[in-house]
């Protein structure tokens, strides 16, 4: 797990405090036949706000109306669960698999996801680029899933949160970008999923960076109450990458 900035529990207590969330999931119960070996995905095929949704990588930060105090990444945790059907004769994948995971279960690798940040805020607005990158825990080797986000957060309209950015990477898996608010409210800001195959696209997508490879933007005015939080929830119509 990576971190921006220190912990700052005093600070965090007297804030009104919103989160930004970006997450790559797996939308299949199992993924990658390609390589040899089958990892359970994250069992939904849709975007989410729930914080115990499951993920391949993610990273959360959390800012007031004019800074950022915190953030970190990581994974939810990858499991292999089996072979692909191609690999019936193939002596040494199944060897190789019992050393990785000798009971084929209860074995769950995290990945290192990497977080960078670069923040410009001013009062009453704030702007920052997030990058985060990580890669299959059980198959050293194997390429990041890389994602970058721009986005900027403009609280000096009154009543309102004008919330705007954009999202580049790799198109596989499904990215999913949001906010929680303090009242608990939340904002489905992308809803991207991959036209890649369980399979083929885990061999296909992830190769390079792929900085310039829009998945998805957004710019939206999302109304406040009294108290600054979210006046309702918000949920994006969903989109392919």
């Amino acid at each position: 797990m990576a971190h921006y900035k220190s912990f700052d529990l005093a600070k965090f207590q007297k804030s009104v405090l919103y989160s930004l969330q970006f997450r790559r999931y797996a939308p299949f119960d199992d993924f990658g036949g390609a390589s040899g070996f089958r990892f359970e995905g994250d069992h939904r095929d849709s975007g989410s706000t729930s914080l115990k949704a499951t993920s391949r990588t993610y990273a959360s930060i959390f800012f007031t109306t004019s800074e950022i105090l915190y953030g970190y990444s990581g994974s939810s945790g990858t499991r292999l669960v089996g072979y692909a059907p191609w690999t019936g004769g193939l002596l040494a994948l199944r060897i190789l698999g019992d050393i990785l995971n000798p009971d084929m279960k209860d074995v769950v690798g995290f990945a290192d996801v990497s977080l960078d940040i670069l923040e410009f805020v001013k009062p009453g607005v704030v702007e920052f680029t997030a990058s985060t990158a990580g890669g299959m825990p059980l198959l050293p080797g194997t390429p990041d899933i890389n994602t970058t986000i721009k986005v900027r957060l403009d609280f000096t309209e009154q009543g309102a949160l004008v919330a705007s950015g954009r999202a580049f990477g790799d198109n596989f898996p499904n990215l999913e970008v949001f906010i929680n608010s303090p009242n608990n409210r939340s904002a489905l800001l992308i809803d991207a999923r991959t036209t890649g195959g369980r399979d083929t696209g885990p061999v296909t997508r992830l190769w390079g960076s792929h900085d310039d490879q829009l998945l998805g933007q957004f710019h939206i005015s999302l109304p406040l109450d009294d108290r600054r939080g979210l006046k309702s929830d918000f949920r994006v119509r969903p989109t392919e990458m």
